[in-house]
């Protein structure tokens, strides 16, 4: 998976990530009611933010979890950073006739959220309901539905480089369609020589 990004929440700039070269601004990962925001002077281009990297899609996923009725108890880092991509951009699949939900790649966990999870890819043949998620879909007998949509994810990623920005009074971060890079240069030559330049920049 490459680099991505969102745009902030208020002003909907990109966040600027360290591959991309340009100068790091800080930015906070806001959080709803009390909560402190997450102060992020840096941003990798891999959803970790901050020199303690505090990755957004674990914290949506960790967030978001006690409201879905979710157990995230014993999963590693990487499993709570994949819940929270589902959770965020993935998909729950919907039968067009019997309204049953199923999900397909993604991590058991899932399933207290309601549904059955499909075993295999997307073109494993589903011998249950007659064909491959792929070929489902395509015939229109399984509809995909955003996940974030369809749960009404309450507290969805949000970013702002106001420190007194309020959670509440903010939408959700859109995606960056850039991926973290300048408009104007959304597909740059790799502006390090190494990956020690990397790590300088990242850990100084």
């Amino acid at each position: 998976m490459g680099v991505y990004s969102w745009l902030t929440s208020d002003t909907e700039e990109s966040v600027l990530h360290i591959p991309s070269g340009c100068p790091q601004e800080t930015h906070y990962l806001l959080q709803p009611g009390d909560l402190p925001h997450i102060v992020a002077e840096v941003y990798d281009g891999y959803g970790n933010f901050g020199y303690a990297g505090i990755n957004a899609y674990r914290w949506l996923a960790e967030t978001n979890a006690p409201a879905l009725g979710m157990d995230l108890t014993g999963l590693s880092h990487e499993e709570l950073c994949d819940i929270g991509v589902t959770l965020s951009v993935g998909d729950v699949l919907i039968h067009a006739e019997t309204g049953d939900l199923y999900w397909i790649w993604v991590n058991k966990k899932l399933e207290s959220l309601g549904g059955t999870l499909l075993p295999g890819n997307y073109a494993t043949q589903q011998l249950n309901l007659g064909g491959s998620v792929n070929d489902l879909i395509e015939r229109g007998i399984l509809i995909q539905r955003p996940v974030a949509e369809h749960f009404s994810l309450p507290y969805p990623i949000k970013i702002s480089k106001n420190p007194e920005a309020v959670y509440e009074d903010l939408p959700a971060a859109k995606d960056c369609p850039n991926q973290g890079y300048p408009a104007d240069d959304a597909e740059p030559d790799w502006p390090m020589d190494n990956e020690d330049d990397f790590d300088e920049l990242l850990f100084g």
